[in-house]
This record gives C-alpha cells, structure tokens and sequence, in this order.
C-alpha cells in the first residue's frame, strides 16, 4: 500500500505526541517519526490521515506504540560512569552529612526504561552504606 503522508498529518501527530507527553521532536528524529507514522498507517491498513489520527488520539495502546517507537529505551547497569562517579563522591556524602540523623534519602531514576538505572541508584547507596536505605523511584514515559 503505497501512502502519500501529508504535512497536515505529520503536524497534528507531532502536536498530539507534545500535548500529551511533552515531547517535541528534534529535525533529526521527523525522518524516522514519518516513516513510523507510514509504516503504523499500513499495520492498520488505514489510508485515511484523518481517520489515523482519530484513532491515534482515542485508542491507548496505539499512542502508546507511538511514544515507545520515539522514545530511547536504553537502559543499563552503570550508564553514565561521570554522572554516577558525581553521585557517588559529591552528591550522596554531602547528603549524608547536611541531612539529620536517619533521614531517609529519595533518588529519582526518571527516564530509566526498565529500571536498571534506578537498580544502580540501590546498589551506589549500598555500598556508600546510606541507612536507612533509601527510596527510589524510577520512571519512563513508555508503559512497555
């Protein structure tokens, strides 16, 4: 099935993906949000733009599919070895010691697609031999 994408599609998508999520796509990221948004439109067999984003807007899993295709979803142990190497020598000792006395720390893991970051965040306290031990949250914008 051959699609003409027009700018009218592209345009509302893009500002459909802004609105409900805050992303607002780099010139380089428009090359492979095009093609996702053609290659979306055959998987549902649908020619029509306007009925596409219809749907885009009301069904949730298929925004979701769009946010998880233009979102990064790289996650590791140990990720950013100089952001960790801060957290560990400056930003954890510092916190131990302005904070009082068996205050519990919270670490915020956003952007961590499936935790493994946050996991990081566990195991840098632990071994800093932060007590109590800390909360952590770790969050990601896709809900795969």
């Amino acid at each position: 099935m051959s699609l003409a994408l027009t700018p009218m599609l592209h345009e509302s998508a893009a500002a459909l993906l802004r609105e409900r999520t805050g992303l607002v796509l780099s010139p380089t990221r428009l090359q492979s949000f095009e093609r996702y948004l053609a290659d979306d439109m055959r998987r549902r067999r649908t020619r029509n733009p306007e009925r596409y984003l219809a749907r885009l807007a009301a069904e949730p899993q298929m925004f979701d599919d769009l946010v998880t295709a233009m979102t990064v979803g790289e996650t590791y142990f140990f990720r950013d070895p100089r952001q960790l190497e801060v957290l560990k020598s400056e930003l954890v000792p510092t916190l131990q010691r302005v904070r009082p006395h068996g205050h519990r720390l919270r670490f915020w893991s956003a952007g961590c697609a499936t935790g493994e970051e946050a996991y990081t965040l566990s195991i840098i306290a632990r071994d800093a031999g932060v007590h109590p031990a800390p909360t952590i949250l770790g969050t990601d914008i896709s809900r795969r």
